[in-house]
């Protein structure tokens, strides 16, 4: 009899610039391989695919779009992505993504109408949710102090912004809860405390 192959869980990592997300992904990965199941990392905007590559141009300030195209470009690779993701899921794979539609909800909704975005955002949401957000949470003077080493910052990396993203974010997990599995972690501890509170939220879906 043919062995029928079970579908892998999709995890996403949510927070403002500087959090952990992609520190944490990486680590998720690690536990999950760990634990002989098959996890590969990705990442929003797709740093390998045209439109992804587009939009890291615009936020390193190389090339110039108004707010709302780069909305939509978001929604552009997201859709891209999300086939990606799916054939993954449909092998087997757990897929880790650091970031995903909240991102565009709570960055974009700085500068454009919240409810536009949810609704250019709207197939994506139909199509593939999350089975867990663990969304980071750091203070945003924090995530100031950890994007400043890193030299260049991009057109969202500033004090005023990051706290209204965070804002931004808090407010949509209110409006979603009911709809999403949304978990809120304490990006501030040590990195080896962050990553067994995942561990432990993760190990309620294997």
């Amino acid at each position: 009899m043919e062995e029928i192959k079970k579908k892998g869980k999709f995890i996403v990592f949510e927070g403002i610039d500087g959090s952990g997300k992609s520190t944490q992904a990486d680590r998720l990965v690690r536990y999950l391989k760990s634990k002989n199941i098959k996890a590969v990392v990705t990442n929003e905007p797709q740093s390998d695919r045209p439109v992804g590559m587009l939009i890291r141009q615009a936020l390193k300030k190389q090339i110039s779009f108004d707010e709302k195209t780069i909305a939509l470009l978001f929604a552009a690779d997201r859709l891209d992505h999300i086939q990606r993701i799916s054939e993954k899921l449909d092998e087997g794979f757990w897929v880790v993504c650091d970031r995903y539609y909240f991102s565009s909800f709570a960055y974009n909704d700085t500068a454009l109408n919240k409810e536009w975005i949810i609704s250019v955002n709207s197939e994506a949401m139909n199509a593939l949710k999350a089975d867990m957000t663990i969304f980071l949470d750091i203070p945003c003077d924090i995530s100031l102090s950890r994007v400043s080493k890193r030299g260049e910052r991009e057109i969202f990396e500033n004090t005023e912004r990051q706290n209204r993203v965070r804002n931004n974010y808090l407010e949509l997990f209110k409006r979603f809860k009911d709809d999403e599995n949304i978990v809120v972690i304490d990006g501030n501890a040590k990195q080896n405390i962050i990553e067994k509170k995942i561990a432990d939220k993760i190990d309620e879906l294997i």
